[in-house]
């Protein structure tokens, strides 16, 4: 069995010495925590700024934001503490030298675990329609749009790209914990393989960097229950050997952070169905323009639809 074959679908990627048992206790956690074959939508949404309208429209790209570069970045540690809570929990109750010297390893691990190294980076889609809190989350004091695809085009040519997992939020805490203790049953179970801390602390030089690759995904599809009326999918994607020049960079308040802009386009146009302008002050003149720049870019009958939100309640 080569390593490809237990990770089908994910962004993940072993390295080349691991052994066969690792890949089968793989293949067993993944199936109990990631739904490798979520729902696939015949439409969604991407909602987005200006800037990012006119330049999806515009170049036939859609950019990935960098984990550590999203709208609320902190969402990224929030399973990084139901991790951290858990290990520490199941720390203070132990008195075995042994297994407590493993779960001080995997705290150590999951210490140095920062969103701004990671190398993931996230695409955001959304089956709710007309959504006032991802207006006010994408437009702050500006007006924001909403793009619908044509779910099954796209996700036919996303599936194209090596190292790239289409991923259903999570949005229910009980299931939270229960990811966050397989996880952590599944990392300790490796460890205690080992049988000394000395093979321990050379597993975890040499593998760690792949289990903290999979903590990116667990990551990505986690989020707290407060934005579930977002109802999200993710396209969760690594940056790949000679892609560099994809990188682009933007300045954000507190940042500057990285995006990777990735073309699923056929002759420059995506599988667009709608685009929809937010609640603002002068939807009207957004429309009209909007209007202009699809069937300027080839698109045919793409309608340009106003929000039914009063701009007020923005």
């Amino acid at each position: 069995m080569e390593p490809e074959e237990a990770i089908e679908g994910l962004a993940l990627q072993f390295p080349q010495e691991v052994d066969q048992a690792s890949i089968k206790r793989l293949q067993a956690f993944l199936h109990k925590v990631v739904d490798k074959t979520p729902p696939r939508p015949e439409t969604f949404w991407h909602y987005t700024s200006g800037v990012g309208l006119l330049g999806i429209i515009g170049t036939g790209t859609i950019f990935a934001s960098h984990v550590s570069g999203l709208n609320d970045s902190m969402e990224y540690l929030y399973f990084a503490k139901l991790l951290h809570d858990e290990a520490n929990t199941r720390l203070r109750a132990l008195d075995v030298d042994f297994d407590r010297a493993i779960y001080q390893s995997v705290l150590g691990t999951l210490a140095k675990r920062e969103a701004v190294s990671s190398g993931a980076f996230v695409t955001c889609f959304s089956t709710a329609k007309d959504d006032l809190g991802q207006w006010r989350g994408y437009g702050g004091d500006n007006c924001a749009f909403a793009i619908e695809f044509d779910g099954r085009e796209l996700l036919e040519r996303i599936s194209k790209r090596h190292q790239t997992t289409w991923l259903r939020v999570i949005y229910d805490s009980a299931r939270h914990a229960q990811i966050a203790a397989e996880s952590l049953d599944y990392h300790v179970d490796n460890l205690k393989l080992l049988e000394s801390q000395e093979r321990i602390d050379a597993w975890i030089k040499d593998f760690g960097p792949f289990h903290q690759s999979l903590y990116d995904t667990l990551h990505a599809v986690i989020k707290h229950p407060k934005f579930e009326a977002e109802k999200e999918y993710r396209l969760f994607t690594k940056l790949l050997v000679g892609e560099d020049a994809r990188l682009k960079f933007a300045a954000r308040r507190s940042m500057i952070t990285r995006r990777l802009e990735l073309d699923w386009s056929l002759d420059g146009k995506l599988p667009i169905k709608s685009v929809m302008v937010g609640p603002a002050q002068s939807q009207e003149a957004s429309r009209i323009a909007i209007g202009d720049l699809l069937k300027q870019k080839g698109y045919v009958d793409v309608p340009v639809d106003l929000s039914d939100i009063p701009y007020r309640m923005v």
